[in-house]
């Protein structure tokens, strides 16, 4: 109850959906279709959803249920007909008991670990990784079989396991320990198995949340309306922006937003009537372009225009004059110079041969011009022939001549006037104004053709006069009619061009505005135009945030952590109390050292381990094999017995490992075990065996059910009623010699060679039986084999009071006719054959001697009071 109440006070801070969802668990150990549809609308009605009128109602005290323990405890009745699993006989049927205990004998290689794995994998142990092998052996590819029938609740099921199937949870109440089952418990973090009564509440709470949660899932996949998507050209406009944020607006703001008035609708009409067809912005690029061909053509204009002003003439009249008064001071040295000579010495020609031979003179060869000089005297640089004083002068006045500055200056005046003559020489009548531009012109305005051609051809005859003024000394430069600057005019042009495109970019800037607004009234028209798809998309919106709400009020984390908390305090701990209490009774100095404990809960699965509980070695790196075997029983017998709930327990060879001591411990816990639950061992050790049915004998004075798997011609798990003989006690031996006998009376008298192997049996069986007597009877189990105690107590010993000669040589006797050694020699030394009338008087006998033992053993003790 304390837990009910936890997980109450626990759901007092939460939501009231999970209120009444832990008052439903509580009430019903299973919620109809009708609960979980009203918690889901109580958990919608708290986030959001309006017009639900249920109502909560929060768990209390009152709907804590009452205790029932469960009635439906499975309990294994056979395993049969298992096929192609390891090399186990299809035909097999391993039969147990359905109350007290179950021993399974069997030899290695019997067969026994085939049925311990089947029993892994079709009930619960800590080892999950079982793999049923098929039959090697067979080279068998069909599928695996196996059945299975068991009781639940007094009802008889059948569970037919296929290869890859799934399996039936039911069984998962049979617990199964192994040697590969204890290496999980010592060495592995495990979940914990044990859930105290109310923790379901809390798990299927959990689920009954991730239920609900896929159930919004499914509904959220058909809330699938796409937001209303403007066309792009729409995107830099206000009422895009405003409709980009439209999911955290309210809803009657945007339904405000969403309507266009009659006047925006005038407006618009008037917008697109103003901005229809016009294409003033390509226009301007075209007038811009214009302009600067006008304006490159303009500078070019200037520059000519430049070389025909009066300035530009009066500068070329100087030059010629210039060049006129210099040339006719030179003629006048050159008359000078010549009054002496013959030839025409100082003519233009005579001046070409001086300077040709002065750069000969003056290249690296020669150093000096007009004279040379050797160490020969003075010779001339052109014929090499020595100077006379008077040719040394005549050079030397020659050499005065040429660089007189009336030359000088001569040639610097041409210089001039050929440069500027060059600038008049560069005009070339075609590329004036080009071809292209003048029909640009002429098409704006047609009286530019007259105009253009008159200034072409006044530019053409000017350009001839200065040209020809220049290279001719006769002509006078007389330019009365010089052509009129139509740089002016284009310049004018330009203007006018300049002007309208100023204008133009005043009606772009006011179009650009007039474009915006229409951008947004047509944004808004569409808009408005789709207004009932944008609000049903804005209601679906709506309802997938309440969704992801409630969500997130379904996240189970809370829960996990409340189920590992109380795993912690109530289960853990309390299954630690056990396992301390069971390795306590085989081993009280573990115990002390040794805890069971939580390590983590992850994913709501929280996780236990068993360590030291003051170091932090490692169990295996510690303790000895045997010593790890109890402490792994003593984890898994606390974890299958914590709940109270009776389960089956099976254990396949739980003693492989321990010592003398051990086995006796383990075997009265197994034995203890058996008298409330259906307890089944495996085992192929005979003392084991033996202790197991003593001691159950002893406590509940009846005996456990034994059977026995064998191998037999390449197949395992041939069942046989016949347990070793050497685990027999005395009526059991009996028993089995009598059933012999019985046998053999239903055999034909043809089967003479099966008659004698059964009859040497039966001999075999007499002596082991007269042994047994010894130990049983006459000592009473004072000294047995199997066994490291005497039993001395008086009630034993009261046997070998009883004793006399004639009950000692009658078992020698019995024993002498039963121990002969037969061996191949002469026919005086072979023994008489013992038939089947010697062992059935032999028995018949021995019965009535036992019986008579025995009652004088119980006449004596009443007699001398050894009763106790």
């Amino acid at each position: 109850m304390a837990i009910y109440n936890e997980i109450i006070n626990w759901s007092v801070n939460k939501p009231m959906f999970v209120r009444d969802a832990v008052r439903r668990l509580l009430n019903n150990q299973f919620l109809s279709e009708l609960d979980y549809s009203e918690i889901k609308k109580l958990l919608m009605k708290e986030y959001g959803f309006n017009n639900i009128p249920l109502s909560p109602i929060p768990a209390s005290t009152n709907d804590i249920p009452s205790a029932n323990k469960s009635d439906n405890q499975i309990k294994i009745e056979k395993i049969y007909s298992p096929h192609n699993i390891n090399a186990l006989y299809d035909k097999t049927s391993l039969q147990f008991a359905l109350d007290g205990l179950t021993v399974i004998y069997g030899k290695n290689g019997s067969g026994k670990s085939s049925f311990s794995k089947i029993l892994k994998k079709l009930c619960w142990s800590r080892d999950k990784n079982v793999v049923l092998k098929k039959n090697v052996y067979k080279e068998d590819n069909s599928f695996q079989t196996v059945k299975i029938k068991f009781y639940e609740g007094g009802n008889e099921n059948e569970y037919v396991w296929f290869e890859d199937s799934p399996l039936d949870q039911r069984l998962n109440s049979v617990f199964v320990f192994d040697s590969k089952c204890a290496d999980v418990y010592l060495n592995k973090e495990n979940p914990a198995e044990y859930k105290p009564a109310g923790i379901d509440i809390l798990e299927r709470l959990a689920l009954l949340f991730n239920k609900i949660s896929q159930e919004i899932d499914n509904e959220v996949l058909h809330l699938n309306k796409v937001k209303f998507n403007l066309p792009s050209k729409y995107n830099q406009t206000l009422i895009a922006r405003w409709f980009q944020n439209i999911e955290n607006l309210d809803k009657i703001a945007i339904e405000n937003k969403l309507i266009i008035t009659d006047e925006q609708k005038e407006v618009k009409n008037t917008l697109e009537k103003s901005l229809k067809d016009s294409n003033i912005v390509e226009t301007n690029k075209t007038l811009k372009h214009k302009k600067e061909r006008y304006e490159k053509l303009q500078a070019s204009l200037k520059a000519i225009e430049m070389l025909f002003t009066e300035d530009s003439i009066r500068k070329i009249r100087e030059l010629k004059e210039d060049v006129d008064i210099k040339e006719q001071a030179y003629r006048t040295a050159c008359i000078s110079f010549n009054t002496d000579n013959e030839f025409s010495i100082g003519s233009e020609a005579w001046r070409v041969l001086w300077n040709a031979a002065r750069n000969y003179a003056i290249s690296d060869l020669h150093k000096s011009y007009p004279i040379l000089s050797n160490e020969k005297g003075n010779f001339c640089a052109l014929c090499q022939q020595p100077l006379s004083e008077d040719a040394e002068n005549r050079l030397q006045k020659f050499d005065l001549y040429i660089q007189d500055t009336t030359s000088i200056a001569l040639e610097q005046a041409k210089k001039k006037l050929d440069e500027t003559g060059k600038k008049y020489t560069s005009i070339i009548s075609s590329n004036i104004i080009p071809s292209d531009i003048k029909s640009e012109l002429i098409e704006d305005n047609s009286d530019y053709s007259n105009m253009i051609n008159e200034y072409i051809l006044k530019v053409q005859v000017a350009q001839k006069n200065i040209l020809t003024f220049i290279n001719n000394e006769e002509i006078k430069l007389e330019l009365s009619n010089l052509p009129k600057s139509f740089a002016a005019i284009l310049l004018t042009e330009i203007n006018k061009i300049d002007k309208i495109i100023k204008k133009n970019e005043e009606i772009i800037e006011s179009r650009a505005k007039m474009e915006v607004e229409l951008l947004e009234l047509e944004a808004l028209s569409i808009l408005v135009e789709n207004k009932t798809e944008i609000l049903n998309y804005y209601d679906e919106l709506i309802v997938k945030r309440k969704y992801s709400t409630c969500k997130n009020a379904l996240n189970t984390r809370g829960i996990s952590n409340k189920i590992g908390e109380i795993l912690e305090s109530k289960a853990i701990a309390s299954q630690h109390v056990i396992f301390v209490d069971y390795l306590r009774r085989m081993n009280p100095f573990l115990a002390n050292k040794m805890v069971l404990r939580k390590t983590k809960t992850t994913s709501g699965i929280t996780y236990q381990k068993c360590s030291f509980n003051s170091i932090s070695e490692k169990i295996v790196d510690i303790l000895s094999e045997g010593e790890q075997k109890i402490v792994a029983l003593a984890n898994f017998l606390s974890e299958c017995t914590i709940d109270n709930n009776d389960n089956c327990i099976i254990f396949d060879d739980p003693i492989n490992s321990l010592d003398i001591d051990y086995r006796e411990i383990v075997a009265k816990i197994i034995v203890e075990l058996s008298g409330v639950r259906q307890t089944i061992v495996m085992t192929h050790d005979l003392y084991f065996l033996r202790l197991l049915k003593d001691i159950y004998k002893n406590t509940y004075s009846k005996d456990c059910y034994v059977t026995c798997i064998n191998a037999v011609n390449g197949n395992s798990g041939v069942v046989s009623d016949e347990i070793p003989f050497l685990a027999k006690n005395v009526q059991e031996r009996i028993n089995s010699i009598t059933s012999g006998l019985d046998k053999i009376k239903g055999m034909d008298i043809s089967q003479i060679d099966e008659k004698r192997v059964i009859l040497n049996d039966l001999k075999d069986k007499m002596r082991q039986l007269i042994e047994r007597t010894v130990e049983d009877i006459l000592v009473n189990k004072t000294i047995s084999r199997f066994s490291k105690n005497i039993n001395f107590k008086k009630g034993n010993l009261a046997n070998i009071i009883v004793v006399c000669k004639t009950d000692v040589d009658y078992l020698l006797s019995l024993y002498a006719k039963y121990s002969e050694i037969i061996h191949d020699g002469s026919i005086e030394t072979i023994p008489n054959l013992i038939s089947e009338e010697d062992i059935q008087k032999d028995i018949s006998e021995y019965k009535l001697w036992k019986d008579k033992f025995l009652q004088n053993v119980k006449d004596w003790k009443n007699i001398n009071g050894y009763n106790v």
